[in-house]
């Protein structure tokens, strides 16, 4: 079985696609668990073997990065226009991590942070990102907290794992 890349499309309010979230999958397991030369020759090989405008419909994409491959300057290889770097709450406690971010959204990138809690890992960062991504698959109690929080700072905000209309 080989490498995948699953183009899972971000439905905006009018229930059209807006922007696509890129997963990299290796025989069912994402390439972000496993080694990040693996994730990083995977983009390289969709840049060269895909037309990525048309597999994106001219609409920006959503690529989960780890601390290394932001510290590779993977990103560079997109222009800001057309991506989200997308982080995990991982990222946070990594000790250069918050300094690549700010690096790269000086470049122009755009910043969604996926799952955000109340913790003050969240919160240090908050200034810089753009988008918080939250996940919808199980009841949250501070869901009302985190959107006015959300709104209060002026982010965007997109739901995940949402499986109905």
């Amino acid at each position: 079985m080989s490498a995948n890349i699953v183009r899972q499309p971000i439905i905006g309010p009018d229930g059209e696609a807006f922007a696509y979230e890129m997963l990299y999958e290796d025989r069912g397991v994402s390439l972000y668990n496993q080694q990040d030369t693996m994730a990083a020759n995977m983009i390289e090989d969709f840049l060269l073997e895909m037309d990525s405008s048309r597999l994106l419909d001219n609409k920006k994409a959503f690529m989960t990065f780890t601390p290394n491959l932001l510290e590779k300057d993977i990103p560079k290889m997109f222009n800001p226009e057309a991506l989200v770097i997308q982080i995990e709450d991982t990222i946070l406690v990594h000790p250069v991590a918050q300094k690549l971010i700010e690096e790269h959204k000086k470049q122009g990138y755009q910043i969604a942070i996926k799952g955000f809690e109340f913790s003050s890992r969240y919160f240090a960062i908050l200034d810089i990102v753009d988008i918080i991504k939250i996940n919808l698959s199980k009841p949250n109690p501070s869901l009302n907290s985190i959107l006015d929080i959300a709104n209060s700072f002026k982010k965007t905000i997109i739901a995940y794992n949402v499986n109905t209309q």
